[in-house]
């Protein structure tokens, strides 16, 4: 269970460098994209809401990882993430959102 009371504000105030990516939960009717993931800097949800693009290839041109490797936010609502894997996830969404919690 989540405490929704202990948001933060920004996804750029957690740690995710290896960081596993648990689950991805898309939630189609209502544009939103919840990650579970666990590493040693963040263990929580991170909620993108009123979702407009996911581009999530699956690839695995290093190999097959569920690390996550960085975060780059591009614009805003504009994330980039780099899987250890060498896949790169994109996700534009207008909404943010960070709870920590266990996953």
């Amino acid at each position: 269970m989540c405490d929704t009371d202990m948001s933060k504000e920004s996804i750029k105030d957690i740690d995710i460098h290896d960081a596993e990516l648990k689950s991805v939960f898309i939630d189609w009717k209502n544009n939103k994209c919840e990650w579970s993931i666990s590493g040693y800097g963040f263990k929580g949800k991170v909620i993108f809401e009123d979702v407009l693009d996911i581009q999530m290839p699956m690839v695995n041109p290093w190999g097959p990882s569920d690390w996550i490797n960085s975060l780059e936010i591009l614009d805003k609502g504009v994330f980039e993430f780099q899987m250890q894997s060498g896949d790169v996830v994109k996700i534009k969404a207008n909404s943010c959102s960070v709870i920590p919690c266990d996953v």
